[in-house]
């Protein structure tokens, strides 16, 4: 005696697709395999919470990568920390995390077929992606490694001005371009060179050349090399 089997759904939509003329959902378009039962489910039609539950998408990756991308650009950037985006990627972070371990649930459960309804390696670097970010943006934001990597970076071009204007051949002391940073102006103050690349939401900051290798006294600064620094001034 034969036991009737649940229907068959799609992984995505939940459609039913016994007997369609061709292997293809006609809901969402979903291309599945009859012989292959990792392509489709059987049983009742999937929670709602569900259905939206699958690989990382693309344009999550790119919100991602983009949130990477500026945390990185303001700690090489800030002496001192940057409140809103800090607090920005760290709630777009939760988030992120929370949405990623909720997908991950879908590779742990059988019934709700391979991750991203794609069999094989299709579709895998995008697993990737969100630990690799996860691991960037809080190390960014608990260090300063990003800030040491650009000046360093830069450094060669930092001490060419320096040397510039201490024997007078470098005579631009407005907004330009040194190493991979843009400098609004350079100034000197009590024997010390300031070179400002920017504001936060604190004040002025910038890169300080202090030969006798102490920042301004009325400055929050990060000693990056022999002589050099990153300060906040108010």
């Amino acid at each position: 005696m034969q036991t009737d089997l649940p229907s068959k759904r799609c992984l995505d939509c939940s459609y039913i697709i016994d007997g369609l003329p061709e292997n293809r959902c006609p809901e969402c378009g979903r291309v599945f395999d009859p012989d292959d039962r990792r392509s489709y489910r059987r049983g009742a039609r999937q929670p709602r919470w569900v259905l939206w539950i699958g690989p990382p998408r693309l344009w999550s990756l790119v919100a991602a990568v983009v949130l990477m991308t500026l945390v990185l650009k303001a700690r090489s950037q800030h002496a001192c920390d940057d409140v809103m985006v800090m607090v920005g990627a760290w709630l777009i972070g939760l988030v992120a995390a929370a949405d990623y371990l909720m997908r991950l649930l879908r590779v742990r459960c059988p019934r709700h077929g391979p991750p991203g309804g794609q069999t094989g390696s299709r579709g895998r670097w995008r697993w990737l992606v969100p630990p690799l970010c996860a691991l960037l943006i809080p190390s960014a934001m608990l260090s300063y490694w990003p800030l040491r990597v650009r000046f360093a970076l830069s450094r060669p071009t930092f001490d060419t001005v320096v040397q510039g204007i201490q024997d007078g051949s470098h005579s631009n002391l407005g907004r330009q371009t040194v190493g991979l940073y843009s400098i609004d102006f350079i100034q000197q103050d009590r024997g010390r060179i300031i070179l400002s690349t920017g504001c936060n939401i604190v004040g002025p900051v910038g890169m300080v050349y202090a030969p006798n290798d102490s920042p301004l006294p009325d400055t929050i600064a990060i000693r990056l090399a022999p002589c050099w620094y990153a300060a906040q001034w108010h």
